[in-house]
């Protein structure tokens, strides 16, 4: 798990050839003119999801985590809590093998708010809660998820 401010992405270059592109598509602010929905960089190594919605409570809802793709999320408005733990410590709740996803419950271990000109990026096997509402109260985000194929 990586998290970090935009400025600071060129340290994080050399990890992956498809990461490498994300972060320069990041540096170059490319995710402020994607449209909703998916926006294909590189075929299925690399595309963006593009997506508005509300915050709410985290107790409504379930942590993620992905097999064969990390995310990078990038916030263009609003702010969110990301709620984070390890994968062995919580319980599945639904699988989705075709979109690579893993849906899971239980308790966050730590947390951060993400807010415009913040970067996280969740490897294969990290765990993380998105959409909660923080600090400030309920938002409404607009956001970018870049999908970084990470198992060849």
């Amino acid at each position: 798990m990586i998290v970090c401010r935009q400025e600071d992405w060129r340290q994080y270059i050399g990890l992956s050839d498809e990461l490498d592109d994300a972060l320069r598509s990041v540096a170059k602010g490319e995710y402020r003119l994607f449209v909703q929905g998916k926006n294909v960089i590189s075929g299925d190594r690399l595309f963006a999801n593009r997506f508005d919605y509300d915050t709410m409570d985290a107790d409504s809802l379930l942590f993620e985590s992905h097999r064969d793709y990390a995310d990078l999320h990038v916030i263009l408005s609003g702010a969110e809590l990301i709620q984070l733990a390890p994968e062995s410590a919580l319980e599945e709740a639904e699988r989705e093998e075709a979109s690579d996803y893993i849906g899971l419950r239980g308790a966050a271990q730590t947390s951060v708010e993400l807010r415009p000109g913040d970067l996280l990026i969740a490897f294969p096997g990290e765990a993380h809660k998105v959409k909660a509402t923080g600090c400030a109260g309920p938002s409404h985000v607009q956001k970018a998820v870049y999908k970084i194929l990470m198992k060849h």
